[in-house]
C-alpha cells in the first residue's frame, strides 16, 4: 500500500509560500515559514491517519466466460468497504492494451459496510488467452491532501480472459442464400442422383433441375410446378483449417486464419440447424485440433473452446501428415470443407495430390482466401522502375495460383477463390447449395 500527495497539498504549499515569502524577504517573522510547514505536514499526517484503512477495502473482478473479438464486452469490478465510513474509490484494472479498456479509470462511492460495483468495456483485437494484472484502488483522506493506493490480486479464475471469435448471427447468411437461390437457381451445378424424399410442391424457379418438374401438377395449374424434396439428414461435414504461414496475412484487421475460423463457425452453426454431423480438424506442420463429427448445438461450443486460442504457425503445412491423420480418424463418406491458401502449382502439389485421392470417397470443397494485396499490386500504376517488377511479380503469383486452382477443379474438387470480406457469406451459401442440390 502506498500514500501519495494530492495536487491539493501542492496548492496549499504553494499558497503558503506566496504568503510567507514577502514577510521573510523584509526580515519580518522569519520563524513563520517553519510554523506553516509544520502545520501543513501535520495536516497531511492527520489526513493519512483519518482515511479509510486499506485493509477495509477489497475488490474482485467478474469476467464474462467468453470475450468476443471486436465486440463490446463488459467487465465488472466489485469493491467492498468493511469500514464504518463511506469512501469514494477510483478503480483501475490492469488489463493489457490489446483489450482496449474504456474507460481506463472508473469511480464509485462505497457506503459503509457494503459493496458497490463498477463496469468498463473492453474491445479485444485478437483471439486467445490474455493474462490480466491486479486491481488498483485509490481513495482520498477526508482533507483531500493525501491519496492511498492499494493493488489487489484477483482470484485465480479472474486472472485470464478468454477471447473467442466473434461471428454474426447465421440467419443473415441463410436469408441471403435463399434469395440467391431463388434469383439464380442451382445452375452450373452438377446434380447427383438424389436420395431425398418428396416433401411438397412449389413454383418452378429458372435453373431448377428439369427432373424436379411435376408434369401432372403443371398441367392442372397451367404453370411450371417443381417438387420439393426433404433433404436426407445427418450428413457428415468435416471442416479443415490450415493454420500454416500462408494464413497469416491480414485484411482489414483480421488474419486469413481469423476469417477462416469465423466462416467455419458459421458453417458449423448452419450445419447443426440442418441436423448434419459436423467435425473439425486444424493442422499446420502437425495436427493441432481434431473434433469428430457430432450432432447438436453443443458441438459449436466445442468448436469455440478448441479454436479460441489457435494461432498461425509460421511454418509450411504438412499436407501428407495432415491427410494421413485424417484418414486414420475419419473414414465415413461426407463433405470435406477445407480453408487454405495456394501460392502456385509446385508449392501446392502435395495438396493437389491428396485432394485428388479423397474425391473417390468424399466431396471436397476447397476454399482459398484471395490475397487482395496481390490484386492491388497487379493493378497499381507504374511510376518507377521498381513498380514494374512489383507488378510483374504480383501478376505471376496470381497466374500460378489460378493454375493450381484449375488443377484442383480438374481433379474433381469443388473450388472457391473468395475475397476475405466475402468469405463467410460465400462459404455458407456454397455449403447450403451443395446440400440442397443433393451433391453431398
Amino acid at each position: 500500500m502506498r500514500y501519495i500527495p494530492t495536487p491539493r497539498l501542492g496548492i496549499v504549499i504553494a499558497a503558503a509560500g506566496l504568503l510567507c515569502g514577502p514577510l521573510v524577504a523584509v526580515g519580518f517573522a522569519a520563524w513563520l515559514p517553519w510554523v506553516v510547514v509544520g502545520l501543513i505536514l501535520g495536516a497531511a499526517l492527520l489526513d493519512t491517519l483519518w482515511m479509510v484503512p486499506g485493509a477495509a477495502l477489497t475488490a474482485r473482478r467478474e469476467l464474462p466466460a467468453r470475450l468476443g473479438v471486436g465486440a463490446r464486452n463488459r467487465v465488472r469490478v466489485v469493491v467492498s468497504n468493511a469500514s464504518d465510513r463511506p469512501v469514494e474509490v477510483k478503480v483501475r484494472d490492469e488489463v493489457p492494451l490489446r483489450l482496449q479498456p474504456q474507460p481506463e479509470v472508473v469511480s464509485t462511492v462505497v457506503a459503509a459496510g457494503v459493496e458497490a460495483s463498477v463496469e468498463y468495456a473492453v474491445y479485444p483485437r485478437s483471439r486467445g488467452a490474455v493474462d490480466l494484472g491486479w486491481i488498483c484502488l485509490r481513495w482520498r483522506g477526508p482533507l483531500g491532501l493525501m491519496l492511498a493506493q492499494r493493488r489487489i490480486e484477483p482470484a485465480v479464475d479472474a486472472r485470464t480472459a478468454r477471447v473467442y471469435p466473434s461471428y454474426v448471427d447465421y440467419g443473415r447468411f441463410v436469408l441471403e442464400s435463399r434469395i440467391k437461390l431463388r434469383r439464380e437457381g442451382p445452375q452450373r451445378m452438377r446434380i447427383a442422383q438424389r436420395a431425398d424424399e418428396f416433401e411438397s410442391l412449389r413454383e418452378y424457379v429458372p435453373g431448377d433441375d428439369a427432373r424436379r418438374v411435376d408434369w401432372k401438377a403443371t398441367a392442372r395449374r397451367r404453370r411450371l410446378i417443381a417438387r420439393n424434396y426433404e433433404e436426407e439428414r445427418s450428413k457428415d461435414i468435416l471442416i479443415l483449417i490450415d493454420a500454416g504461414r500462408m494464413m497469416a496475412p491480414e485484411a482489414n484487421g483480421l488474419t486469413k486464419l481469423d476469417r477462416a475460423i469465423n466462416a467455419a463457425l458459421m458453417i458449423a452453426t448452419v450445419a447443426a440447424e440442418r441436423k448434419d454431423r459436423v467435425g473439425l480438424f486444424v493442422f499446420a506442420d502437425e495436427p493441432l485440433v481434431f473434433i469428430p463429427p457430432a450432432h447438436g448445438k453443443a458441438q459449436i461450443s466445442r468448436f469455440m473452446d478448441a479454436l479460441y486460442d489457435v494461432q498461425v504457425r509460421l511454418v509450411e503445412p504438412d499436407f501428407p501428415r495432415a491427410f494421413g491423420y485424417l484418414k486414420s480418424k475419419h473414414r465415413k463418406r461426407g463433405m470435406i470443407i477445407m480453408f487454405t491458401d495456394l501460392i502456385d502449382s509446385e508449392a501446392s502439389a502435395q495438396l493437389i495430390g491428396h485432394v485428388s485421392a479423397i474425391t473417390r470417397q468424399h466431396l471436397p470443397l476447397l476454399i482459398s482466401i484471395r490475397d487482395q494485396s496481390l490484386e492491388e499490386a497487379s493493378a497499381a500504376p507504374i511510376d518507377q522502375v521498381r513498380d514494374v517488377y512489383r507488378r510483374a511479380v504480383a501478376e505471376q503469383v496470381i497466374y500460378d495460383r489460378d493454375v493450381a486452382l484449375a488443377q484442383l477443379r480438374n481433379r474433381g474438387a469443388t473450388v472457391m477463390d473468395v475475397a476475405p470480406d466475402r468469405l463467410t457469406v460465400e462459404a455458407v451459401n456454397r455449403y447450403i447449395l451443395l446440400r440442397r442440390t443433393g451433391q453431398v
